[in-house]
Formats: structure tokens, sequence, C-alpha cells
């Protein structure tokens, strides 16, 4: 038995972990806590950050930044190939949404990878924080992720052009540090 399966066996253990199904409550007092849950695996809706990010391709200080008109799917690979961490929404069969960010040494093979989305996927993890219903919770920065925008030149920026590439979620969400995703 090698690591990791030792690792899923020692999670699935109920004294171990929450084992996450619809009837689960958690709050934050769970915070920290192990997690398994079981979902299909998305990608946060970017469509309009990404709109963003080309009007700000016609400004002088992002002017390096190459220029792609294609389809939503190749601009979301696009972004991905600039950006250390790939932020990925979860969803149960629940009122929870889980928001998670696999960082990229993790990840062997991201073609392999990317063909799971919208696939079932399994996550063990310790929960970050538990976000109420009523809370706008922020999931990706693109500016800091893909960008890479240093904080001098994040000043520089109007409030709302940086708030554009700011992707967001309603809650109820459950954020997680993963420590293992398989199929």
């Amino acid at each position: 038995m090698n690591d990791l399966e030792r690792m899923v066996i020692w999670s699935f253990n109920a004294k171990n972990a929450i084992y996450f199904d619809n009837d689960t409550k958690l709050d934050n007092l769970d915070k920290d806590k192990m997690i398994v849950l079981e979902g299909i695996m998305k990608m946060p809706e970017m469509a309009e950050n990404i709109e963003t990010i080309q009007s700000l391709r016609r400004t002088e200080l992002f002017s390096m930044i190459s220029n792609t008109q294609d389809e939503e799917s190749k601009k979301i690979l696009s972004f991905m190939k600039d950006s250390n961490n790939i932020p990925l929404l979860i969803e149960l069969d629940s009122s929870y949404l889980v928001n998670c960010t696999a960082k990229r040494t993790l990840i062997n093979n991201e073609e392999d990878f990317l063909d799971n989305l919208d696939n079932s996927i399994t996550i063990i993890g310790k929960i970050d924080r538990v976000y109420n219903s009523n809370e706008k919770v922020e999931v990706y920065d693109l500016g800091k992720e893909v960008l890479k925008l240093n904080r001098t030149a994040r000043r520089t920026m109007k409030k709302e052009d940086l708030e554009k590439m700011i992707i967001t979620e309603e809650g109820p969400l459950i954020k997680v540090i993963p420590i293992i995703i398989y199929k």
C-alpha cells in the first residue's frame, strides 16, 4: 500500500475527517478540519473578467499581454498557462459550493487534469473557511494570479478595473485547501 492509498483510507475513516454529504452542516468552528467530498469539477465563470483583461490590453501598462480572440474554453486554458494556481469550484448536491485552488506544482499533466472538468472527482483537504449564504466570496483574482500585477501596478489602476478582475461567488461556500484530488 502506498502513501496515497493510506491517506485515502485514513481520511475515509469517519473519526479522522468530515465525510461531506447532502445532510452535512458546517460552520466556522469546522475550520482546519479534514474534509472528504465528492462533486463535479468546474472552473469559475470568467467571461466578464476576461473581457476586462481584453479591454486593459489597449492601455500602455498591459500592451505586453498577448491578445486572443478564441472561444471561452481556449481563453480559460490560455489564462491558466501563465498562472501558478488553478481555481476550481466543486458542485455538490447540496446548498454548498466548494472552492479550492490547485497549485500548478501538484499537477503532473495539465491537459489530463483539465480533461476532468465537468466530471465527478473526490477531494481530501483541509477546511480553510466556511462562508454563510449572505456573503460574497472572492474565489480568484486574475490581476494577481494571471497578470501577476504587483502592488505598485495595482495602485495605479482604477478601483473599478481592479474589482472587475476579481471572480466572486455567493455563499454558502466552503473554501478548501486540497491535499489530494482524484477520480
